[in-house]
């Protein structure tokens, strides 16, 4: 695929074919570069800098038969029409029937949803216009599944709150050091603290030392928060099931 960027009128003509990227992730949601036809030209869309234009890097149809058939690109049964920054959304079966039922209720009611196709293993891909109101939407998912996780540590369900901020994660528009720091923590209290600073290291070599840093003091502020109260529920329930030491007469 070649780097250079082409820039093609917006009009019924455009349509998205796919996405630059597999229909499985190993993500419980993702975002990938849509893939437009015009006649027999392809591109893999970059940017649309006024939703009449889009801006990208043109494919050849034998590069992306070879990325289709290698697992490296999606590809529709039928196009949808291209919309002012087409982008391609996945929801992947880790989400859970119900929740994923939810979201694409929420999302097929909005203006920026444009059609959907269904892959395999239980995947949905969604094509969006990826305008303010659609990263709106993304961060309310994202807080809400934190504040879900939140309350999953609070309690001390540690698979589950680790779980929920997976999907924090994975719904932001932007690394959040609060999904982060709750996965970290979740991690560690679950005995897996070799995974979760390998993952450290990875934020850190991908965001930089200042991110790393903010992570891991939510970290601190988490475990301080949450710790000591656990410690005290424990050390009551401890006292309260303490046999009682009868006085000698």
């Amino acid at each position: 695929m070649t780097t250079r960027l082409e820039g093609w009128s917006l009009d019924e003509n455009v349509v998205v074919i796919g996405a630059l990227g597999p229909w499985t992730t190993g993500a419980s949601f993702g975002r990938q570069d849509a893939v437009v036809r015009r006649g027999q030209e392809m591109m893999v869309v970059r940017n649309a800098p006024d939703r009449t234009t889009l801006q990208g890097s043109p494919v050849a149809s034998e590069e992306w038969r070879r990325l289709v058939k290698g697992d490296q690109a999606l590809e529709f049964v039928q196009p949808v029409r291209a919309p002012g920054f087409p982008a391609v959304w996945l929801f992947e079966a880790a989400l859970g029937p119900d929740r994923l039922a939810g979201l694409l209720r929420e999302l097929e009611a909005a203006a920026f949803f444009f059609g959907r196709q269904d892959g395999p293993s239980g995947t949905v891909a969604c094509v969006v216009s990826e305008e303010p109101s659609a990263l709106l939407l993304r961060s309310q998912w994202s807080s809400r599944t934190l504040a879900r996780a939140s309350r999953f540590a609070a309690r001390r369900d540690w698979n589950d709150a680790a779980r929920e901020a997976d999907h924090a994660v994975d719904f932001g528009c932007q690394w959040e050091p609060a999904a982060w720091a709750l996965r970290f923590l979740a991690l560690r209290e679950l005995g897996r603290a070799t995974l979760a600073q390998r993952e450290l290291a990875m934020v850190r070599n991908s965001r930089g030392g200042e991110f790393a840093e903010a992570v891991e003091q939510q970290v601190k502020t988490l475990r301080s928060r949450l710790l000591p109260r656990l410690a005290r529920a424990r050390e009551s329930l401890r006292t309260a099931n303490r046999p009682a030491v009868s006085e000698a007469a």
